[in-house]
């Protein structure tokens, strides 16, 4: 929902430059690649599939708009940011496997008591606070 928003505001950014060929351009783009998306998809998730591949191709065009907009109008530091960006990204992967190793690892060991899914929860989201915050500082991420 997030990106058919944005989506729905950069177009009127294209509008508002007095540029209605870019977006008849990206759309020409954008249809097909959500037809293809949505058709391999479905094959493997079933009716998610149409969502999943809806929305993998808002993604993909949104960033093909918000591209051609830094281009036109220099808005964006993309070398400086997209380092941070990937640093981030390393981060939050490493943390999300670490929590599912924990979850997984200590998951069936403990019974389904409340008390013992409460320590699994808190345990896990301890291990990933933990190693997000410390992979921000190894990085130096100060933003």
């Amino acid at each position: 929902m997030l990106g058919m928003g944005l989506l729905a505001l950069i177009i009127r950014i294209y509008y508002a430059i007095h540029d209605t060929v870019t977006p008849m351009k990206v759309g020409l783009i954008a249809l097909p690649l959500n037809a293809v998306l949505s058709v391999i998809l479905v094959k493997f998730i079933g009716a998610n599939g149409l969502a999943l591949g809806t929305s993998i191709s808002v993604l993909i065009t949104t960033l093909i708009f918000v591209f051609d907009l830094n281009e036109r109008l220099d808005l964006f530091e993309f070398e400086r940011s997209g380092k941070t960006i990937i640093k981030i990204t390393i981060a939050s992967l490493t943390m999300a496997i670490l929590i599912i190793l924990v979850k997984n690892n200590l998951g069936p060991i403990l019974n389904s008591s409340f008390g013992e899914e409460m320590a699994l929860l808190i345990l896990s989201v301890g291990v990933g606070i933990t190693a997000y915050w410390t992979l921000l500082n190894k990085l130096k991420i100060i933003e």
